[in-house]
């Protein structure tokens, strides 16, 4: 984004997500040492990755596994219909400015107590869009997590903190509790 830009006017230069960038992962692993080298840095011109066709790619690869995947939003396309076409005109969206997040498709599915859950399902290119932005924030916020966080990181969940507290022999980090 621009000085001055917001999210309903983005102003990307032409060439922004045209120029090569070095593969994914290794712009990935630079992010990440930039972030711990310098934990006070300010990150510009990341807009400009999630515009690349090669970022929206490894988006939709990260995403392909998951199990809504295939599960259309309110504009009816599934993840399988992605293909390098709608990735390079979703890139070409993104980097115009003429990018909009459809609204989700609300449905309900059962809980086990019989009452229904609401489930938001956005559009296929809306998950590629926050994989991507996920795939360019996740290298410079993860060295600012402390190890003993779990939440919502790669390769964390409740297991793997519960593991490390019965590890931990029941003690709590930073003295807050012990058995």
């Amino acid at each position: 984004m621009g000085k001055g830009g917001s999210v309903d006017s983005v102003s990307v230069p032409k060439d922004e997500g045209t120029r090569p960038v070095n593969n994914v992962k290794q712009e990935q692993t630079h992010l990440a040492k930039l972030a711990a080298n310098h934990p006070d840095k300010r990150f510009g011109r990341l807009y400009r990755l999630i515009c690349h066709p090669e970022w929206l790619m490894s988006a939709l690869d990260a995403i392909r596994t998951n199990k809504g995947f295939n599960t259309p939003g309110t504009d009816g396309v599934r993840g399988e219909d992605l293909d390098q076409d709608r990735i390079e005109q979703l890139a070409e969206k993104l980097r115009s400015g003429t990018y909009q997040p459809t609204p989700v498709r609300r449905v309900y599915i059962p809980k086990r107590s019989g009452k229904l859950r609401p489930l938001g399902l956005p559009s296929a290119e809306d998950k590629v869009v926050q994989s991507a932005i996920k795939l360019v924030l996740e290298p410079i916020y993860e060295c600012v997590f402390r190890n003993c966080s779990h939440g919502f990181r790669p390769e964390r969940s409740c297991q793997t903190a519960l593991r490390a507290y019965l590890r931990s022999e029941g003690r709590l980090h930073r003295g807050l509790a012990t058995t």
